[in-house]
């Protein structure tokens, strides 16, 4: 028998030919599966030639067009006959089997008709147009520029920073006035970002004065001395300079209130007077039994805005009548007269504790008892405060003009009225957001109600000896003009306003 001989294989060799085997049967199988697959699209195509779609052609012309019209054509079946009828057929017209009704009208009820039409036409909106900047006696914790044009660079020169410092303190129209400074853009912009303060500590933030940024720290009784001494002489001398009518406006700001004081001829007022607000129960009481008197002016209007289409009299009358109502069922009741009586002062009371430390609280002081106002802040112990944050200092003094003890202070923006006439000088268009503070929004609210209170005949002449007197307060003539305004427009609150360049004037936005 012949013996096959066998030879060793290697290891490496037989893994060699064992993947071998495995690549072929893979190929094997994928054969036949492409093979079956081929057959079944074959068969789908043979019995679905019809639902075959044609191939878009890149190259091919009005292809949008030729979807459109295949899509329209295949809305429409070819079996359904009744949908090809409407759709090849054109209507036709079909006779009226009613009667036409005539309607005859005359002359008289055309022309009603149209008036009607007339009436009912939408006329556009009409965009109010400000010429000049609305007087707005809030003060402005920030205001924001947006304009193309650049007004004034990072960086001053220093002779445009020094025409702007001596301008502000002598109170010089730079532009208008052959003074030799420096008149350019910039040199004005740095004068209208200038204040004088009194007191000032570096430390703190001594204008709002319940920010929370300022750190509570304690003084001397010799420190707290001084400052108030100090603060007295400052108060007194810028009183002295209101009354005088070398100085138009200043603010006095408190932890618990704030006062504007105004010279004459400033809201078309003839005497000098002052704003405060907010106040309390307590603090009317006290100037009450100071004999002072004061006027809430926002009382009446704030009752009327809480009641719709004016009807404050009838609820008014209601309320009496319900009261006397009920006075005479507690009387037949048998209750004494002296309970009634202070169940009514607990109402009086209630009613006056509704409208404290708000905008209605706010008191107008005029004339003598101005003077007699003035007089009591210097005297009474509240206006030094003993507790919280700035315990011992003095409330803040804000003017325009110098005054005894006061400091010169430069904040991002000041004296926005002067810098919106600056900007619209560049001939381009800007707009103006404010950020006001809460609490001395009622200065402006107050003075609106006062000028809308005022007759504008009988006060003109006023308004312009007012002008004339005042012309020597350093300020602008065009903003003292609208201070001492009549007009309603010339007061406003300001907080969002656009100039436009073609319009020549502030739009609200």
């Amino acid at each position: 028998m012949d013996q096959k001989t066998k030879t060793f294989v290697k290891p490496e060799d037989f893994l060699k030919i064992q993947i071998r085997k495995q690549q072929l049967q893979q190929r094997l199988k994928q054969k036949s599966k492409t093979t079956a697959s081929n057959h079944q699209e074959n068969d789908l195509s043979n019995n679905n030639v019809f639902d075959r779609k044609k191939r878009p052609n890149p190259f091919a012309r009005d292809t949008e067009q030729n979807q459109k019209k295949s899509r329209e054509d295949s809305l429409i079946q070819v079996d359904d006959t009744i949908f090809e009828l409407i759709h090849n057929t054109t209507s036709k017209p079909t006779a009226n089997l009613e009667a036409p009704i005539l309607e005859v009208l005359n002359e008289y009820e055309k022309n009603i008709i149209g008036i009607v039409q007339e009436n009912t036409k939408e006329e556009p909106p009409q965009i109010e147009i400000l010429k000049f900047l609305p007087v707005d006696w809030s003060i402005k914790r920030c205001i924001r520029i947006l304009s193309k044009t650049i007004v004034t660079p990072s960086t001053l020169k220093s002779s445009v920073e020094a025409s702007g410092l001596t301008g502000f303190v002598r109170c010089l129209d730079i532009k208008n006035t052959s003074s030799g400074l420096d008149i350019s853009s910039s040199a004005r912009f740095h004068q209208n970002l200038m204040y004088w303060q009194s007191p000032h500590l570096p430390w703190l933030n001594l204008v709002q004065r319940n920010s929370s940024n300022n750190n509570p720290f304690k003084l001397n009784e010799n420190e707290v001395d001084s400052l108030y001494k100090d603060w007295m002489n400052s108060f007194k001398n810028l009183f002295n300079l209101l009354r005088a009518r070398q100085c138009p406006y200043f603010y006095v700001l408190a932890n618990n209130y704030n006062i504007l004081f105004r010279a004459a001829g400033i809201g078309g007022r003839a005497e000098m007077h002052a704003l405060l607000t907010p106040t309390s129960k307590g603090f009317r009481q006290m100037l009450n039994d100071e004999e002072i008197e004061f006027t809430q002016p926002l009382k009446k209007s704030g009752k009327k805005s809480l009641t719709p289409n004016n009807s404050i009299e009838g609820t008014d009358e209601n309320n009496e009548e319900e009261e006397v109502d009920e006075m005479a069922f507690l009387e037949e009741l048998g209750i004494n007269k002296t309970d009634i009586k202070f169940k009514e002062n607990i109402k009086e009371k209630q009613r006056e504790l509704e409208d404290d430390h708000g905008d209605v609280s706010t008191a107008l002081i005029e004339g003598a008892d101005c003077q007699t106002f003035f007089n009591f802040l210097l005297n009474a112990k509240s206006t030094l405060p003993k507790v919280g944050k700035l315990a011992g200092i003095p409330p803040t003094l804000l003017a325009p003009v110098a005054f005894l003890g006061g400091t010169l202070r430069r904040q991002n923006m000041k004296s926005i009225h002067t810098l919106t006439t600056l900007l619209s000088e560049l001939k381009d268009n800007y707009n103006l957001t404010m950020s006001n503070y809460l609490n001395t929004i009622a200065f402006t609210k107050v003075s609106k109600e006062l000028i809308n209170d005022l007759d504008t005949s009988q006060t003109f002449a006023d308004n312009v000896f007012g002008v004339e007197n005042l012309s020597d307060c350093g300020i602008d003539m065009e903003v003292l003009k609208t201070m001492c305004s009549v007009k309603s427009e010339a007061i406003n609150i300001t907080e969002r306003l656009q100039y436009c360049r073609k319009l020549g004037g502030f739009t609200h936005f």
